[in-house]
């Protein structure tokens, strides 16, 4: 056996030239070149034919002897490579640290997660524009979107070399491993020379460093959901009424002939603009019922309380209150609340007359309103449409008197009324003050249209109404025990 570097005669079994003392390559066993410890490299041909990229006359590299010197300054560097040096893997895509040095005959030995030695891999070979201290992601992206110099398949734990790769031209190179079990790829940069005096003796490349992104996916972030986030301060709210106002209850008035709501008769969770977000309709007395049942026009409060995940004092999320309104009433005194819908979209319903006053007197017009509030894209709560008809009396020695309408604020015929009503669909009546035993007692925006018609898909007495409260409380219990 000769060395490779000097010529001179080996003895066997020797691993360095007693001449130059340069490394000896072992010869595999005859008929076992995947022995332990060996490699078996199949070559691809080089990108673009036979001549290399930066090489265009086609032409090796000449190789001449290392002299004694240059090789102790080869020993030196790598022993200070091995402590200073060794490339970490990483995942695709993510930027490798320093340029190791290479030269032709420097092994290279990639392992695997568990931290032993690839044995099938395919190493890809990509030429870089210029040397560079640092790989940065954009440098390796845009150095693997042309093709490889150089692509080999190896087999075997015993790594590879720029030998097994034919005829490598010197320059700076992405070296790119793709383990053949696990599909993970490894990247190190090299700054190679055919004689490289610098270069080390071996490369070993450290098992790949867990991505940035499997560790999102193992451990994901921990997000408070908005939904329940919101439960939790309408719950509060919600809370906060009942305090102050008493339980959702019921109590007969007028010698039984009435039933009323008191405390918080209602409460409801209403996604009023589609956009996935709740929002809390509140209702409740304003005064203790129980005491002294005196009906005003302000005894029941309707509030809409929305929730914005970025508000409060600490980012982490508030409630505010977007709407107010009466709650409709007829002038036999049965109280109550309307929602209409229209495209998917809620509206609350507002029905009675402009003052406490319910009979027409001469001179004194009496106006009769009907109003629907909704939800505008950008969260807040409007008036959607208005309509009213304003009555007035004729002289005391005249029978008759004379009825006006508006839409929206501008005069419109009576036609015109019933067709801006007929555009919203009457969805559900949340009873708060009912007579006991009827069906009846309610208003609604089609009222035109006869007893019969226009009236709520879903009529909800007071006592059902109370429990669909009870139900709301449960549900944002539940929903605000997900945020502790």
């Amino acid at each position: 056996m000769f060395c490779t570097s000097c010529g001179s005669e080996i003895k066997p079994g020797s691993a360095f030239c007693t001449a130059c003392g340069a490394p000896v390559k072992q010869p595999a066993a005859v008929g076992d070149s995947a022995a332990e410890g060996q490699v078996t490299v199949e070559a691809s041909a080089p990108a673009g034919g036979t001549s290399a990229p930066g090489d265009p006359h086609g032409k090796k590299p000449r190789r001449g002897p290392i002299i004694a010197l240059a090789v102790a300054a080869v020993v030196i560097v790598a022993m200070v490579a091995v402590f200073l040096l060794l490339p970490r893997g990483a995942s695709t895509g993510s930027g490798v640290d320093g340029a190791t040095q290479a030269s032709i005959v420097t092994r290279i030995r990639p392992q695997g997660e568990d931290g032993v030695f690839l044995t099938s891999y395919r190493v890809r070979l990509y030429a870089l524009s210029a040397a560079n201290e640092k790989l940065s992601e954009e440098l390796a992206r845009e150095a693997k979107e042309a093709e490889p110099v150089r692509e080999v398949r190896v087999t075997g734990d015993g790594g590879f070399t720029f030998a097994d790769m034919d005829d490598v031209p010197d320059g700076d190179y992405l070296v790119v491993i793709i383990d053949n079990d696990t599909k993970i790829e490894q990247e190190i940069t090299i700054e190679y020379a055919e004689e490289n005096e610098y270069a080390v003796d071996e490369i070993v490349v450290p098992p790949p460093a867990e991505s940035d992104d499997v560790a999102d996916e193992e451990e994901p972030a921990e997000e408070v959901d908005p939904r329940a986030a919101s439960y939790a301060l309408y719950l509060a709210k919600c809370q906060e009424i009942i305090d102050a106002y008493g339980e959702p209850a019921a109590m007969d008035v007028w010698s039984g002939s009435t039933r009323a709501a008191t405390g918080l008769v209602l409460a409801q969770t209403i996604d009023f603009n589609g956009d996935g977000l709740e929002e809390l309709l509140v209702a409740y007395t304003t005064n203790n019922l129980a005491d002294s049942f005196q009906v005003t026009e302000d005894t029941y409060r309707v509030e809409v309380w929305a929730y914005d995940p970025d508000g409060g004092e600490d980012g982490e999320g508030s409630i505010a209150c977007i709407h107010e309104q009466r709650a409709s009433y007829t002038n036999g005194g049965a109280t109550f609340l309307s929602q209409y819908t229209r495209e998917n979209k809620v509206y609350l319903f507002f029905d009675g007359y402009e003052s406490a006053g319910t009979t027409p007197a001469p001179g004194v017009p009496m106006r009769y309103g009907e109003v629907l509030w909704g939800m505008r894209d950008d969260g807040s709560f409007a008036e959607e449409l208005s309509m009213w008809g304003e009555y007035a009396e004729g002289a005391p020695e005249e029978s008759t008197g004379t009825t006006t309408f508006t839409v929206d604020g501008a005069e419109a015929t009576y036609d015109e009324f019933v067709a801006a009503a007929g555009a919203y669909k009457n969805a559900s009546t949340y009873r708060f003050i009912e007579f006991t035993g009827s069906t009846g007692g309610v208003n609604s925006m089609d009222f035109t249209q006869g007893d019969e018609q226009g009236q709520a898909e879903a009529v909800f007495s007071v006592d059902q109404t109370l429990q669909i409260t009870r139900d709301t409380l449960t549900l944002l219990e539940a929903g605000a025990a997900t945020t502790e």
